[in-house]
C-alpha cells in the first residue's frame, strides 16, 4: 500500500504557492524628515550612449563637490573617458579627492555598477591632492588617460572632491590617440539624448531621518525614496546650455538614512528595487546590535 503520510506531503507540495501582498503584510510607513546638505553634484549621463568624441558635461564649481559620469562607447573604435580639472582663477588651486570609485570598463553593466559602488563605499580610500597653478589643467587621475573603453563598454565613476578656488570640471570621451588636455580645448559639447540626464545640482547628500523610534515588535516598516512623490527628484541647471535639469532618479545623491531602533533590538534590512534590475552597495553603521 501507499504510505498515507507520504501522500499527504506530496499533496501539500502540489498546492500553489501564495505570496503575501504589501497590504496583507500590513507594512507600516516610517515617516521621515528630509534635508539636503553638502556641496555640488555634477551629473554626466547624457548622451549615455556616445557615438562621437566630445564634451559630455562641464561646469565650474568651488568648495565641496561630487562628479558622477556614466557613459557607453558606441563608436566602432576604442576611446577614453577622463575628467579634466582646469583652474579658472589666477590663484593657486588645491583639489582634494576624498572618496571615489571606478570599475574597469565592461559590457556587463551590472558588474560595472556593483564594483564602482563597492569601491566608493569601501573604508579603504585612495585620498590624493592635485595642485594647479593659475589657469593650469590636469586630468583628475592619470589612470583615466591610461584606460581604454572598447566598443559597447560602459565606464562609470564617482568621486568626491573639494577645491579652494573655482575650477572647471569637464567630462570628455576622446580618441585613444588624443591628448586629453589638448582635446578639451576645441572639443564640441555633445547634444543631450532624450533622457536629458545631466546637470549641476546643489546639496549632493540627502539625510532622511525617521521622526520616531522604530519598534521591531510592531512588525515590518518601510521607507520609500527616489520616486518623486514622497522623495522628490532634485532640480538643477544644465550648465552647457543653461536649461533646467531634473535628476530623474537622484543619481549621484548620497542618501544617509537614519532609523533609531527602540531598545537597540536587532533588525533586518531589505532593499526592494521597484524601478528595475539593481545591483550596488550600501554601508551600514550602528551603535548597537544590527
Amino acid at each position: 500500500g501507499f504510505d498515507p503520510d507520504l501522500k499527504a506531503i506530496l499533496d501539500e507540495q502540489k498546492k500553489p504557492v501564495s505570496y503575501l501582498s504589501t497590504k496583507e503584510m500590513e507594512l507600516q510607513r516610517l515617516e521621515v524628515d528630509t534635508l539636503d546638505v553638502g556641496g555640488t553634484l555634477l551629473f554626466s549621463d547624457s548622451p549615455e550612449y556616445v557615438s562621437q568624441p566630445g564634451i559630455l558635461y562641464s561646469d565650474v564649481i568651488k568648495g565641496d563637490a561630487r562628479i558622477l559620469y556614466y557613459h557607453v562607447n558606441k563608436m566602432p573604435v576604442p576611446a577614453k573617458v577622463a575628467v579634466v580639472l582646469e583652474n579658472t582663477s589666477d590663484q593657486y588651486a588645491v583639489v582634494h579627492i576624498t572618496r571615489g570609485g571606478r570599475s574597469a570598463p565592461d559590457a556587463d553593466y551590472l558588474k560595472v555598477g556593483r564594483e564602482t559602488q563597492r569601491q566608493y563605499f569601501s573604508e579603504k580610500q585612495l585620498q590624493s591632492s592635485i595642485y594647479l597653478e593659475g589657469h593650469q589643467s590636469r586630468v583628475m587621475l592619470e589612470s583615466m588617460d591610461e584606460t581604454l573603453v572598447l566598443t559597447e563598454q560602459l565606464v562609470y565613476g564617482v568621486y568626491d572632491f573639494s577645491s579652494n578656488v573655482p575650477i572647471r570640471v569637464t567630462v570628455i570621451m576622446y580618441p585613444s590617440s588624443a591628448k586629453p588636455l589638448e582635446f578639451v580645448k576645441s572639443a564640441p559639447v555633445l547634444p543631450k539624448d532624450k533622457a536629458r540626464l545631466r546637470g549641476t545640482f546643489t546639496g549632493m547628500d540627502r539625510i532622511m531621518k525617521a521622526r520616531e523610534e522604530y519598534n521591531p515588535s510592531d512588525g515590518a516598516a518601510y521607507i520609500t525614496f527616489c520616486n518623486d512623490k514622497e522623495d522628490l527628484y532634485k532640480k538643477g541647471i544644465d550648465a552647457t546650455d543653461g536649461s533646467l535639469a531634473e535628476n530623474n532618479g537622484n543619481y549621484g545623491v548620497l542618501y544617509h538614512i537614519e532609523i533609531p531602533v527602540r531598545r537597540r533590538k536587532k533588525v533586518e534590512l531589505f532593499a526592494n528595487p521597484m524601478g528595475g534590475v539593481f545591483t550596488g552597495a550600501v554601508r551600514v553603521n550602528t551603535d548597537g546590535p544590527a
